[in-house]
């Protein structure tokens, strides 16, 4: 077996033996490997033998945390992760996945929180939904892990400013959150608007960033922060399934002093924290309101379809980027539609992976009607003005 070493540079020490050795061993890939399904579920004896490997670094390695849950484990995802003897490492655009620590560390961790609860009396159960995600559910079926509904139900009355329905209510009873169903994608001039002068000492004005997985939507945080701290009062939250990945990379590159980010573990599926009960987000936008007399936050979503809802964001930018091919764009989906701004980044790469920018311009006009659209090459400031100005000209706007 070979490493796609070519895919992995993103990661770091992360291969470092004294850090993830046992799970890189032929076994515990193997156990990731071994399913083409939408769920993973490896044989007895591959999972004996994981669990074997990873026993006693369950604390070490995953989050607390009743389940976790893993909406990009695409198959054709995990298959990348080994090539057979004689095979040639396919291009790291092939997919149009770009690859970083938080995913893949996401599924290492997964596999070794599976592999230290073999037989411990974990339950799974998997199910596909149309909005654009399949995933496994896992509940542990002691008491000190049941879902507490009357306290779900109740952030999420606080936080969506009504109560459930019936079969919302009866998702957050059963595994924490809901899930948004839509008959379409809707179109831009349908998206929920600005809430105009509300109470901004409460929680400034917002800015929500979302887009798939590796799209450049900390990129983007990071260039707005590097831009307009200097200028306003600013302070940003991040969202990460695991771990505090993204809040981590901002303070690292200086983005804004730490006390000014905050980095949020959602536990399970972005949408959950994001868009499901968004109650951990709007009192971290609020605390840092309060705290620094902020005037501009910036929240950045985990990676997925959806960005975050008008609840908490008063101004939505969606980042897809070149890499997935010239069709993103007209698939759709609420996040191109919907959102008050679409960025496509990553602009470099249209030539080495076959994509048309006119065509994707054109579609995107297409989809979106008279949403504005910027395309960028963040990590060298194109497009970033003009993102600023689109940003500032809604602020003042709503103001």
């Amino acid at each position: 077996m070979k490493w796609l070493e070519a895919d992995m540079t993103k990661l770091g020490d992360v291969f470092a033996p004294e850090n993830f050795d046992v799970v890189i061993d032929k076994a515990a890939m193997d156990a990731l490997m071994c399913d083409e399904g939408d769920v993973w579920s490896p044989s007895e004896t591959v999972i004996e033998q994981a669990a074997a490997m990873c026993s006693g670094i369950t604390s070490a390695l995953v989050p607390q945390g009743t389940f976790l849950q893993i909406s990009f484990a695409q198959p054709h995802f995990r298959k990348r992760f080994l090539l057979g003897e004689g095979e040639q490492a396919p291009s790291s655009t092939v997919y149009g996945w770009d690859y970083s620590y938080h995913n893949i560390g996401a599924l290492r961790l997964e596999f070794v929180y599976r592999a230290n609860h073999a037989g411990s009396g974990a339950m799974e159960h998997s199910h596909s939904h149309s909005h654009a995600h399949s995933h496994a559910h896992e509940h542990e079926l002691g008491p000190e892990h049941a879902v507490d509904g009357d306290e779900v139900v109740r952030r999420f009355t606080q936080s969506r400013g009504r109560a459930p329905t019936p079969d919302e209510e009866k998702q957050l009873r059963e595994h924490g959150h809901t899930h948004e169903h839509m008959e379409h994608a809707g179109e831009f001039h349908e998206r929920d608007a600005t809430k105009a002068g509300r109470d901004w000492a409460q929680r400034a004005f917002t800015v929500g960033i979302g887009g798939p997985v590796g799209s450049g939507k900390t990129a983007l945080m990071l260039a707005l922060c590097r831009a307009l701290k200097d200028k306003f009062s600013l302070a940003a939250v991040t969202n990460d399934i695991f771990t505090r990945e993204d809040g981590e990379f901002l303070v690292r590159h200086d983005a804004l002093p730490e006390e000014r980010i905050r980095a949020i573990e959602t536990g399970g599926c972005p949408h959950a924290a994001i868009r499901e009960d968004i109650s951990a987000n709007l009192q971290a936008c609020e605390d840092l309101t309060d705290e620094f007399d902020a005037q501009l936050l910036l929240v950045e979503s985990g990676g997925g379809e959806r960005s975050c809802p008008r609840e908490l964001a008063d101004y939505i930018i969606y980042v897809i980027d070149v890499a997935g091919g010239d069709k993103v764009p007209r698939k759709g989906g609420p996040g191109i539609t919907q959102a008050d701004l679409l960025v496509i980044n990553k602009i470099d790469l249209a030539p080495h992976v076959g994509a048309d920018l006119d065509v994707m311009n054109r579609d995107a006009k297409l989809m979106r009607g008279e949403g504005p659209t910027v395309f960028s090459q963040i990590n060298k400031g194109k497009g970033v003005e003009e993102i600023i100005d689109q940003v500032i000209g809604a602020w003042e706007a709503a103001a």
